[in-house]
C-alpha cells in the first residue's frame, strides 16, 4: 500500500514578481499567481481523489491552496513546518540588494553552495529536520491508498526529496520547482518512488505569459 502526495509549490506571490527572495516574509500572490492557482487546482481536482489538504500558513501558499479547497470542499490543515526556510535579514532583498548587502552570501548563493552562517538565519540543518517533522506529521496524519495535496514553497519542497533520497552533500538546491508546479511521490513503507517533478503543463499558455 501506497500513500501518494500532491507536492504544490505555490503560485507566483507579487515579492516573487519584483525578484525578492522570501523565506518567511508574507507576499500575496500576484494576479498571474492567482489565474495560476486556479488552473494546478481544476489539474489536482479533475485527475485525482484528494482526501485531505495540507499548506504552509505563509499567505503565497494558503492563497493557492484555497481554490483546491473550494472545488472539493475540504479543509485546509496548516502545518508551519511547512514554510519556506526562515532567511532572516534577507527576507524582501533583491538579490542585487543582497549582493551590495552581503556579497559573501550572494556568491555562495549564486553558485549553489551552502550558505555561510549568519545570524538570524535558520540553518540548512535546522531546516531539514523542521522538514522532516513535517514530512512524518502529514504521514501519520494520513490512511493508505490516500492521496494528499500539499501545498508549500520551492525550498521546502527541495528539502522534502533531499530527505527522501538522502542527498546531504552537494550544492543547496538540488532540485528547483516553478510556481504552481506538481511533483508527485508515492511513500511506501520501505521506500519511496518520485512519480513526477515540476510539472506545469496544466498552466498551457498562461506559463507563456509570465510577467
Amino acid at each position: 500500500m501506497k500513500k501518494r502526495l500532491l507536492l504544490i509549490r505555490h503560485a507566483q506571490s507579487q515579492a516573487n514578481k519584483e525578484g525578492r527572495v522570501q523565506g518567511w516574509l508574507d507576499s500575496e500572490l500576484s494576479e498571474l499567481g492567482h489565474r495560476h492557482a486556479r488552473l494546478i487546482s481544476r489539474r489536482i481536482a479533475g485527475d485525482f481523489r484528494v482526501s485531505q489538504i495540507f499548506c504552509s500558513p505563509l499567505i503565497r501558499a494558503r492563497q493557492t491552496a484555497s481554490y483546491l479547497s473550494e472545488l472539493l470542499e475540504l479543509p485546509l490543515t496548516l502545518n508551519d513546518d511547512l514554510k519556506e526556510q526562515d532567511l532572516g535579514p534577507l527576507s524582501g532583498l533583491t538579490k542585487h540588494e543582497i549582493r551590495q548587502r552581503y556579497p559573501h552570501l550572494e556568491d555562495a548563493w549564486s553558485n549553489n553552495r551552502p550558505r555561510p552562517a549568519m545570524a538570524g538565519l535558520e540553518s540548512d540543518d535546522q531546516f531539514s529536520i523542521r522538514v522532516q517533522r513535517a514530512i512524518n506529521s502529514i504521514l501519520d496524519s494520513v490512511s493508505p491508498d490516500s492521496t494528499t495535496a500539499v501545498f508549500a514553497h520551492g525550498g521546502t519542497l527541495n528539502q522534502m526529496l533531499k530527505n527522501w533520497l538522502k542527498i546531504t552533500q552537494g550544492g543547496r538546491l538540488t532540485f528547483t520547482f516553478n510556481n504552481a508546479s506538481l511533483t508527485i511521490v508515492d511513500v511506501y513503507a520501505t521506500y519511496v518512488r518520485l512519480v513526477l517533478l515540476n510539472d506545469t503543463h496544466h498552466l498551457g499558455e498562461a506559463y507563456a505569459q509570465r510577467d
